[in-house]
């Protein structure tokens, strides 16, 4: 149960990192198109990692996406 709370809990910061980033770049008056590509790469890698990870570990059940622990 603790190993399973530590994960939603490590979820929960990387997606406010995440979007913690998004807000802080729509903020900045100065940035040029590289960074904008490597901030929002930056962050929908972390998303992805999110989704990714809720899929194999079995917490988030998708119809097409069934995993099986043996």
């Amino acid at each position: 149960m603790n190993e399973i709370n530590s994960i939603n809990i490590e979820k929960c910061f990387r997606f406010m990192f995440a979007l913690g980033l998004l807000l802080w770049a729509v903020f900045q008056p100065h940035l040029n198109g590289i960074e904008w590509l490597v901030i929002f790469a930056c962050s929908f890698l972390v998303l992805h990692e999110i989704l990714i990870g809720s899929i194999t570990d079995g917490s988030l059940k998708l119809a097409r996406f069934s995993v099986r622990h043996e």
